[in-house]
């Protein structure tokens, strides 16, 4: 198998009619036979090749077949791998089987072992201009980074003189954070009053804070206790940091006498 004389054609290894009969111990007729028997099953281009006219004359000229093609032949037919898989389940003698797994492996294989130097090579090279283009990308990333860190930075340096200048006339100011964390007990004390109007009057605790707690505390002082959110403070820590804590325990006293009820008192 390894005396056959080594043919190429579109960047793969391929066999004249004659090769492969000689390979299967078989006549060219049978391989003829075989193809045009069962030629719609066979696709050129992925189980043979056909060349014709020019395009033979220059093949035979550049491997010099004549040997193996008649000068007379109008055409020629090269089979590859899986071409010479469709011969020999056609042929389906113990020989065909045999010669086959040898052409494969001492024949076909042979061009893809070869090839596959270059497609490392190709393999590399696309590695690294991948690595290069990543570096560039984490590049990119990290000044992204950098430039969002300086503006949140920023952000939180104008949020602190926000907190620290006064609003408009008739509005509070912002304590300080001395003031703020002093005030830890009555924002515990205020919750747990929410908590018991919610038990009292059989209203959801989110409802008691969103609706009624809202409204009672807005008509009283003209101020949204849930606009808290937009400095991403609770209730609660919102009113602690305008200074309108205690009063706001005031109104869910008064909410709670409303509804004809006080607190329980220690035993």
């Amino acid at each position: 198998m390894t005396n056959l004389r080594v043919i190429e054609h579109q960047g793969q290894r391929v066999l004249t009619t004659s090769q492969l009969a000689e390979a299967y111990e078989t006549e060219t007729i049978k391989i003829n036979q075989n193809f045009s028997r069962n030629k719609l099953r066979y696709k050129e281009g992925k189980h043979y090749f056909i060349l014709k006219g020019a395009d033979l004359k220059q093949f035979k000229n550049e491997f010099d077949l004549n040997e193996v093609v008649g000068t007379r032949a109008s055409s020629l037919y090269l089979w590859t791998e899986k071409g010479a898989f469709m011969h020999a389940k056609s042929i389906e003698t113990d020989r065909a089987w045999e010669a086959y797994e040898m052409l494969v492996d001492e024949y076909y294989c042979l061009k893809e072992k070869a090839s596959s130097k270059i497609r490392v090579e190709d393999v590399l090279s696309m590695t690294v201009d991948r690595l290069i283009l990543n570096e560039k990308t984490v590049s990119h990333a990290l000044s992204i980074a950098t430039e969002t860190r300086t503006e949140l930075e920023q952000l939180k340096e104008e949020f602190q003189l926000f907190k620290k200048s006064r609003w408009n006339s008739g509005t509070p100011k912002f304590i300080s954070d001395s003031e703020y964390f002093a005030d830890q007990e009555l924002r515990e004390a205020l919750s747990k009053k929410i908590y018991l109007f919610s038990q009292k009057s059989g209203i959801p605790v989110k409802k008691v804070w969103c609706v009624d707690f809202d409204r009672e505390f807005y008509r009283q002082y003209k101020i949204n206790p849930s606009e808290g959110k937009e400095f991403g403070l609770t209730r609660p820590k919102y009113l602690s940091s305008i200074g309108y804590l205690s009063v706001a325990i005031e109104v869910v006293d008064e909410m709670i006498a409303a509804l004809g009820m006080s607190e329980p008192q220690a035993a």
